[in-house]
């Protein structure tokens, strides 16, 4: 093909397509009618796009290497007063040249579809709005979140482990540094803490804030709707990941925070716009940590259960992915022949396959297990080898852990069952408190093998452990054999290690 011909071929199309861009020209990161007419542009060039945050993308050709091309959609919030038929009407304008980037590069696509058969490659199409918005800073513990706008230069230095902004502050940034000192009190304490006590304050700092969105005066509208969306998630992570954390203390629907009965009922399962929170995906992991200890109690939740509630096809599919990447061997092999369709596009579809190259983070049946050290209620260090030659029963856990605990009685009677046996039931507390920890092992009569390890750092790497309950099996020769065991409380687990104590 004679690209050039068959460009100035397309020149009254490109020509339209511009004017069409210029005359409902958007600003910000929501660009709906803009993103639209992409869309359907695209579709009748053969294409077939997807939505990319707010964002198109699209992709054609076969194998590698893979050209990204890219152009700018948003406008700029100016009133255009050029007299042209096709001027913006809206007080938005396209003055820096995105409607002409855009448009070229539908006349890019349209050229390079219909010459598909000859590329040697893949090309991918990428329509962006504005980069205007939020970014997030992560320190391996806290997210440092900024507002940065187009030409913003941001300075960034690390105080008492802190990272705080020094440049380049802006009305914006000093709004969200007032609201990360309104939130500080709603975070959730090392010092487990009840319902009568967090769910009062909660209430008093939600209407603090409330109070305080009203009243604040921006001149950026889409920093003033993103503030609100952001506050309304922090709050909620702050609450779900309270509840979550304090099971023990659970009380009376009498005794519950207002918000409490507002979200409990009607969590937003279906907004995709979870993701573009640094903790998203967490926050729907704590959420169904609650469920399976206050809705479900004992028995298994399985991650099924989980998919059906979740009403976006996208956030299904993220999901999985964030399940898959802490998941043993055998499991990832079920999770990627039974969810690969659960995939929206391409993105998600080569994430899943790339954990195949993952040796070190899908731990397979047979290598070589982690040698756990930690010590005993009486200051002794007991390691995993010091039980070689009979099978290890791991169990990971903490006296605030509810589910946990209901698991203790089950653990208990195949103690009992199994006593004698060639193997070992050993519980690893991550309790930060280790005075807590022993009065709790002595009070209840915890048997087989109690061993503190402290937090959850401690605990092997490999292992991705992001909630417990997380049970744990080792064989004699001190190799994995599967490190998302069955719960004491599922009788299936009984069957299998009788299976496995008869080889």
């Amino acid at each position: 093909m004679n690209y050039y011909k068959r460009a100035l071929e397309l020149k009254e199309e490109t020509i339209a397509n511009r004017r069409y861009l210029h005359e409902h020209a958007e600003t910000g990161l929501h660009l709906e009618n803009t993103v639209e007419f992409v869309m359907k542009r695209l579709t009748e060039y053969g294409l077939n796009p997807e939505r990319c945050g707010e964002g198109v993308t699209a992709l054609i050709g076969q194998g590698e290497p893979v050209l990204l091309l890219r152009a700018d959609m948003d406008a700029l919030p100016l009133t255009e007063e050029s007299g042209e038929s096709f001027s913006c009407k809206t007080g938005k304008m396209h003055a820096c040249g995105h409607d002409f980037h855009a448009a070229m590069l539908l006349s890019a696509a349209k050229m390079l579809k219909e010459n598909e058969s000859h590329l040697c490659g893949r090309v991918k199409f990428m329509f962006q709005p504005a980069e205007t918005g939020f970014y997030y800073l992560y320190d391996g513990n806290n997210y440092h979140r900024m507002y940065i706008k187009a030409g913003d230069e941001i300075q960034l230095q690390r105080i008492d482990g802190v990272w705080k902004q020094i440049g380049c502050v802006g009305e914006e940034n000093r709004l969200l540094a007032h609201w990360t000192e309104m939130e500080r009190p709603l975070k959730t304490r090392s010092k487990a803490e009840a319902y009568g006590a967090y769910f009062p304050r909660f209430d008093s700092v939600r209407q603090e804030v409330d109070r305080w969105l009203e009243k604040i005066i921006v001149r950026d509208s889409l920093f003033r709707k993103q503030l609100k969306e952001t506050v309304e998630f922090d709050l909620l992570y702050d609450f779900v990941s309270y509840i979550a954390k304090n099971q023990q203390f659970y009380e009376s629907e009498e005794r519950q925070s207002a918000y409490y009965r507002q979200i409990i009922g009607h969590f937003p399962l279906e907004d995709e716009r979870i993701l573009q929170q640094p903790y998203g995906i967490q926050l729907l992991r704590k959420y169904f940590a609650y469920k399976r200890s206050f809705v479900v109690r004992q028995g298994e939740y399985s991650l099924d259960e989980w998919l059906a509630e979740i009403g976006s096809p996208v956030l299904k599919a993220e999901f999985v992915l964030a399940e898959i990447d802490t998941a043993s061997f055998e499991r990832f092999c079920d999770y990627e022949k039974k969810y690969f369709s659960l995939m929206q596009n391409e993105e998600q579809r080569l994430r899943l396959c790339q954990y195949k190259g993952r040796p070190h983070s899908i731990l397979q049946k047979g290598e070589r297990a982690s040698n756990f050290i930690f010590p005993d209620t009486t200051g002794q260090y007991r390691s995993m080898a010091d039980f070689r030659g009979k099978y290890k029963f791991i169990d990971l856990w903490a006296t605030w852990c509810a589910p946990c605990k209901a698991e203790i009685p089950y653990l208990q009677e195949l103690e009992v069952e199994f006593q004698g046996e060639e193997i070992e039931f050993v519980s690893i507390s991550i309790d930060e408190n280790r005075k807590k920890w022993k009065e709790y092992v002595r009070e209840h009569q915890l048997g087989g093998v109690q061993l503190w390890a402290g937090d959850w750092s401690r605990l092997p790497e490999e292992l991705h452990v992001g909630s417990i309950p997380r049970f744990i099996l080792i064989d004699k020769e001190g190799n994995w054999v599967d490190t998302e065991a069955l719960r004491p409380s599922n009788p299936a687990l009984k069957k299998l290690l009788k299976n496995l104590l008869k080889k």
